[in-house]
């Protein structure tokens, strides 16, 4: 195979009702990304590791067995990258800033309190760039639209 790409995304949310429909949200966010390639003379590996906390606003609405909510908001990045060529290893850091935009939905599955949930994001992250050994520049900005489904308990 002459190259292979592989991403994952883990995410946690604390959310704290401040009124019958305001909600403050703290997100964790970790997204890791993997490229390998065989370039003819070695294998190439970089990865790529992100760390996304942000603080969010939303609407929020609730019903019988639903909970919607619609919002935003924006917090640090924190990347570093591995990058792996001809069996040496060099680490890269940076960080900067990050937008989120958030829609979500979840609907009640077990007891009261256990809800599955479906999210739309789109995010604009800016950690910035990183120097490469050869004088060259590493953008890791990046735009990003996403969704996630996960399960929920409130408490």
């Amino acid at each position: 195979m002459p190259s292979f790409t592989t991403s994952a995304d883990f995410f946690t949310e604390l959310n704290y009702n401040i009124s019958e429909h305001t909600q403050l949200s703290f997100e964790y966010d970790f997204n890791i990304y993997s490229y390998n390639s065989n370039i003819g003379i070695g294998l190439y590996d970089l990865q790529l590791n992100n760390h996304k906390p942000s603080f969010l606003v939303f609407y929020y609405l609730s019903g019988n067995g639903y909970k919607l909510k619609f919002g935003g908001g924006m917090g640090l990045r924190f990347s570093s990258a591995d990058e792996e060529l001809y069996g040496s290893i060099v680490t890269y850091f940076t960080s900067g800033m990050g937008f989120i935009a958030k829609a979500q939905g979840d609907t009640k599955l077990i007891g009261e309190n256990l809800y599955a949930l479906i999210a739309g994001e789109i995010t604009y992250d800016l950690p910035g760039e990183i120097n490469t050994l050869n004088g060259g520049k590493f953008n890791l900005n990046t735009l990003g639209i996403g969704l996630k489904l996960g399960a929920i308990y409130y408490f």
